[in-house]
């Protein structure tokens, strides 16, 4: 790498953080953004601001250029809680590239559909930060490409990419990241006695897909599809939410 080269990507860094604090709109965030993390490989980001509730973190909001196909794939499977990179990002406040952050783990952060899925959008590498916004608000920044920058220049650029644009996005947003509280009054669809079974085994007993599926004598996939009913049934954003919900309902 030549040192012209690199004087560019110190040039990027710097434009970002002016042009992050005087943007106007989230476009103008998310194309300054696209424009620094370019310089190192990558083509794909996802903020997903979430709170504290009960001692899980749920959702509330997100800016990305992600596909919803592909964030309702994810959430769906209730990736949320059980890949290594999102648990770890939120229990730990680590921050690094997604291959060492799922080496130390037996569990790997997408099935293989979701994994193909997120090939096809460029996110086969990525690069995942943790930012603290307050004592129950924090900003999980995922930064994805084919091939990231894995040097000591590339991981800084993207641990300042991810604060700077967190913060930026909260201010855009204007509700801290938040977003409007779901109404706990709101009418909900009932569930049926096999979708109640599946939402207890998960939730209460703590069991994985695979384990549902072998207690249910069921396939993977019949216990997949059974989740996405209870999340749609429910109206809820994902599969954490969804037991927030029938809880709230002493649904269980």
């Amino acid at each position: 790498m030549t040192a012209p080269y690199k004087l560019r990507q110190s040039e990027r860094l710097l434009d970002f953080v002016v042009e992050a604090a005087e943007a106007k709109s989230r476009n103008v965030l998310e194309a300054s953004l696209l424009r620094l993390v370019g310089e190192f490989g990558a083509a794909r980001f996802l903020c997903a601001y979430v709170v504290n509730e009960g001692g899980a973190y749920v959702p509330r909001r997100s800016i990305s250029n992600v596909p919803v196909a592909w964030q309702h794939e994810y959430l769906a499977r209730g990736y949320d809680s059980t890949d290594p990179v999102f648990d770890g990002a939120i229990n730990s406040g680590a921050h690094g590239f997604w291959n060492e952050r799922t080496r130390w783990s037996e569990r790997v952060p997408f099935d293989s559909n979701v994994f193909d899925f997120a090939r096809q959008l460029d996110m086969e590498d990525g690069f995942t930060s943790r930012v603290t916004l307050s004592e129950n608000s924090r900003a999980i920044v995922m930064i994805a490409g084919r091939d990231l920058d894995h040097s000591a220049r590339g991981r800084a650029a993207f641990r300042v990419a991810a604060d700077i644009f967190a913060r930026e996005g909260v201010r855009l947003l204007g509700d801290g990241g938040n977003g409007p509280h779901e109404d706990p009054n709101e009418a909900i669809r009932p569930l049926t006695v096999t979708q109640l079974t599946v939402l207890r085994l998960r939730a209460e007993d703590g069991l994985s897909l695979e384990q549902v599926a072998v207690r249910m004598n069921v396939t993977r996939k019949t216990v997949e599809s059974h989740v996405t009913q209870i999340i749609r049934r429910l109206g809820a954003r994902n599969f954490l939410h969804a037991v927030q919900i029938a809880r709230r309902n002493s649904l269980f």
